[in-house]
């Protein structure tokens, strides 16, 4: 949204900017991107002081504690010079240290009843008791820009304040307080229909999304009186942060604030998609910000779900975990996975299906904090009690199946491993419907890395080749399991010295990342660190260390420091500074490295010892020969494969 805004400035700044070429830049991010900086340097031009910038409303704090995709240091977007003028409004008290500062506080009864008057420009003022004038500046707490905004509305609409209070219309009342439940930017129908199933919605909420045109009928009333806005050339509607913050202000102390947030959390978890679907990272992502909107209030009031009882809620209420770990925000699933278990056991007992799918949604977070031995013990429970109600070839099985394989992988028992990945294709090759399994497209990419790590190449790629050819056809060629197979591929073709055709397919992959789940998500990170690997053998080193100081700050930031990935992300830095002939900082982080991986995987795990190894060949290059044999001589094993598993 912001950049939005810089790159459309563009178009003022100079006679001889192409419109064409302005508007074609504004369809993709790299555009948009590309024309904010042009505008911020046009701000920064010595000399140009007659300018003033309005960053309005910077209400999200990049330190709190929930992370904000939307929150940003504002700081980072001021132009790069000492001119011009600059003016934050905001709620955030440690943006005051950016310079002078003015606070404005609640206004007097008198002055708001004036501004009021005088923001309306209208007689519809004059006309009411100032019983409802005072009435209404008390909903409005007193503040400035809500007045105004208030005096605006009612002035446009010709509306008398008596029914800007009194809303005849109760169902639009509701939906307005039900829509500043969301994140404020991107509200659409189709979001709201999600919420029909699953659960026993409230008369309010079936009224409003019964139909589409019930819910526009609704919805249209609260877009003549200003309080939603239609967003241009595209599907839905926004609502401006002020109402929203009146809204919500309002909706604590409301009868049905609890069957209101109830609903905005089923139409949220019930739109999640699968990760079977189609480019399912596109609503994913459309739905993390609603995500997010909602989470401070499960997590300070988790109490309105507890005093339900009601196990459809717990099992929709589930899926928002399942969100989070998918999209890479493992603290965040933590939290809505755990209390959510924790409830479900309570309620429908340790074996229900719904209990055993969040038991799955957690043995997939713990797998992707490689916390193995909770991730095994997980998958173990869910496969046990699914075992009693579903067929062996049912997908849940399979998915099981093929998950477990995965964190015995990890657990270098690869004999154990293969056993469930067999077990799966077999199954698969068994059905009759013709269309393979996603479980099987997965478990076929997972033995590509047993085979990976027996030395056999060969079969590796040609199991890697088949697993990619699966899911192309099963899902799409731009799917993240599709990308996956491409991307052992491409470690392979790395490892036979294949650099071209390996820094092709990374950076394929790496696109495809970006696009699915955004630049900072794990995945990605895994991809922009082996394309970086690549680029370091090209001899590319200043770039690659660019990239391997993106990939450290990211997983330091999800992971810690003593974690697998972490330290692996110090390890490959450690090596590109040694490439660079920076000795020292290559000795520093790469025992930095070591440290972390005993930590997270143990002294004896394959790739401590690889680290252990490294360093030894790093002290025997400085002449540091008895350092150099005391690392020798820890034991040491072949390294790992670097193929990554599908759970």
């Amino acid at each position: 949204m912001l950049l939005h805004s810089l790159a459309s400035v563009t178009r003022r700044l100079a006679s001889d900017q192409n419109d064409e070429a302005i508007v074609e830049d504004m369809k993709d991010s790299k555009g948009i991107e590309k024309r904010a900086k042009e505008a911020l340097n046009w701000f920064a031009l010595k000399g140009n002081n007659k300018w003033l910038i309005i960053f309005d409303n910077v209400d999200k704090d990049p330190s709190g504690e929930v992370e904000d995709d939307e929150a940003f240091p504002v700081e980072d977007f001021f132009p790069g010079a000492d001119q011009g003028a600059i003016i934050i409004t905001t709620r955030l008290r440690q943006l005051q240290e950016l310079g002078d500062f003015i606070h404005l506080r609640t206004m007097a009864q008198d002055d708001a009843l004036e501004l009021l008057a005088a923001s309306g420009k209208s007689s519809v003022f004059k006309d009411e008791n100032d019983d409802w004038n005072s009435e209404l500046i008390k909903k409005l707490d007193g503040l400035p820009l809500a007045i105004v905004l208030a005096g605006s509305y009612i002035s446009r609409t010709g509306m008398k304040v008596a029914r800007e209070i009194a809303r005849t219309d109760q169902l639009a009342a509701t939906l307005l307080l039900f829509l500043s439940s969301f994140d404020n930017q991107d509200i659409w129908y189709g979001l709201l229909e999600h919420g029909k199933s699953g659960w026993d919605a409230p008369e309010w909420f079936e009224e409003i999304v019964s139909d589409e045109v019930n819910f526009y009928t609704v919805i249209g009333t609260l877009s003549d009186y200003s309080f939603v806005e239609k967003k241009e050339n595209a599907e839905g509607y926004s609502m401006h942060p002020v109402v929203q913050q009146w809204c919500q202000g309002y909706l604590k102390s409301a009868k049905n604030c609890k069957s209101i947030y109830i609903a905005a959390f089923a139409c949220i978890c019930n739109a999640i998609p699968s990760t079977n679907e189609q480019k399912f990272w596109i609503l994913q992502q459309r739905l993390l910000p609603h995500a997010n909107r909602l989470l401070p209030f499960f997590q300070e009031n988790f109490s309105v779900l507890e005093c339900l009882n009601d196990s459809k809620i717990l099992e929709v209420v589930s899926r928002l975990g399942q969100l989070y770990t998918e999209q890479g925000k493992l603290a965040q699933a933590e939290v809505v996975l755990r209390r959510t278990l924790e409830k479900q056991e309570k309620i429908l007992g340790a074996d229900h299906l719904s209990t055993l799918d969040t038991v799955r949604y957690l043995a997939q977070l713990y797998w992707d904090l490689t916390k193995l031995a909770e991730a095994e013990a997980m998958i173990l429970r869910a496969l046990k009690g699914k075992e009693k109600v579903l067929d062996q070839s049912d997908t849940e099985i399979l998915r099981l199946m093929n998950s477990l394989g995965a964190v015995l992988y990890l657990q270098e028992r690869f004999d154990e491993a293969e056993v469930m990945y067999q077990r799966v294709i077999e199954a698969n090759d068994n059905r009759k419907s013709g269309q393979d399994d996603i479980a099987a497209v997965k478990a076929t990419n997972n033995l590509g890395g047993i085979r990976s790590t027996q030395g056999r190449v060969e079969d590796a790629k040609k199991l890697f080749r088949k697993s990619h050819e699966m899911a192309r056809k099963t899902l799409g060629p731009d799917h993240t399991l599709t990308l996956k197979s491409l991307f052992n591929l491409a470690v392979i073709y790395h490892r036979e010295k294949n650099l071209d055709e390996a820094e092709k397919i990374h950076q394929q992959v790496y696109d495809g990342y970006v696009k699915a789940f955004g630049a900072n998500h794990l995945y990605t990170m895994d991809s922009l660190q082996k394309l970086a690997n690549v680029l370091r053998d090209q001899g590319k080193l200043a770039t690659s260390e660019q990239m391997y100081l993106q990939v450290l700050e990211e997983r330091e930031k999800v992971y810690g420091e003593n974690h697998r990935w972490t330290a692996e992300a110090l390890q490959e830095l450690g090596l590109n500074y040694k490439a660079q002939g920076r000795l020292e900082d290559a000795d520093t982080t790469l025992l930095r490295a070591l440290k972390s991986q005993e930590k997270a995987m143990g002294p004896t795990h394959d790739e401590t010892l690889e680290i252990v190894e490294q360093l030894s060949l790093l002290y025997l290059e400085q002449g540091r020969h008895e350092e150099a044999e005391a690392m020798k001589g820890r034991v040491h094993q072949p390294p790992a494969s670097e193929a990554r598993e599908n759970p």
